[in-house]
């Protein structure tokens, strides 16, 4: 399976896919995007970023929106504040349980797209990437 320094292949792509989606594959979705885009440097014998580069960037970012780790302390102090209501006479509490229910729906349907776009591109690139000469890495 993909990893620092281990091998990426299509059996490590199918094989990421399969997981569940979890925390896990996302990382591994990750890290299989800096390799192919670092390959893809290398094979094109540029440093400008690539495809997989801006791959790499959003997927980190779904793995930050699984973990909840998406609100900004202001953000949060904002939201959390002091004292039981907002000023639409909402409870606090309330209104966090309505933020993580959407947050757990957008990082769930986020790391659904994620995965597609992964079967589909990583495949189409690693067969480029051994049409021009470039083995495992």
């Amino acid at each position: 399976m993909s990893g620092a320094g281990l091998p990426v292949d299509v059996n490590a792509v199918t094989a990421i896919t399969a997981f569940p989606p979890t925390l896990l594959r996302n990382h591994l979705v990750t890290q299989t995007y800096h390799q192919l885009a670092t390959a893809l440097r290398s094979s094109l014998g540029s440093d400008s970023a690539n495809w997989f580069d801006f791959g790499s960037w959003a997927s980190n970012s779904v793995g930050s929106i699984l973990s909840g780790d998406t609100l900004p302390a202001p953000a949060h102090r904002l939201l959390v504040g002091s004292g039981d209501e907002l000023g639409d006479g909402h409870h606090r509490s309330r209104l966090l349980e309505d933020l993580e229910a959407t947050g757990a729906d957008v990082a769930t349907r986020l790391a659904a797209g994620n995965v597609l776009v992964f079967a589909e591109v990583a495949p189409a690139a690693l067969a480029f990437l051994a049409a021009h000469g470039v083995g495992s890495f």
